[in-house]
């Protein structure tokens, strides 16, 4: 195995290094009304290319149905400072539910379907784009870690 690895080793390239780096802040939080909870957060992403995106979700409300059913709606606001594509910012309204997959290993798989209405500004071209979009986001977390597929 070792002599497989040792004759591999000239074909292998090393990948291009980027400097790419994303922060986020999430408020989850109770409210007075006993089956909602709030999520807004905030959200940096500074992407190679000259790329960089600022998103807010506010109020982000979720409906606590069941323990395996939750709906969801909010507002979305995105800013893509963007050198190649130009400026664009975002208003996105959307309603969702979020389906977990009961189970008794802690394993939480879940998918996350919504609606969104999605205005898109371009400011260097001056264009507005509206769109209805539906997405499902599958996805699932155990203890601490998650995994799931990244958000556009």
């Amino acid at each position: 195995m070792l002599v497989l690895v040792a004759l591999g080793a000239s074909r292998v390239q090393a990948q291009d290094v980027v400097d790419a780096g994303r922060v986020s802040v999430i408020f989850a939080h109770p409210t007075p009304l006993d089956d909602f909870s709030g999520a807004p957060y905030f959200l940096f992403d500074d992407q190679t290319g000259g790329v960089r995106t600022y998103r807010l979700a506010f109020p982000n409300i979720i409906y606590h149905a069941t323990p395996w059913l939750q709906g969801w709606g909010g507002f979305i606001f995105r800013w893509t400072d963007g050198q190649a594509s130009g400026n664009t910012r975002e208003l996105r309204p959307f309603v969702g539910v979020k389906v977990f997959v009961p189970n008794s290993g802690h394993i939480h798989l879940y998918d996350w379907t919504r609606l969104e209405w999605r205005r898109i500004t371009n400011t260097e071209s001056n264009t507005i784009t509206r769109a209805w979009r539906f997405r499902t986001r599958p996805g699932g977390r155990h203890g601490g870690s998650a995994f799931h597929r990244p958000a556009p």
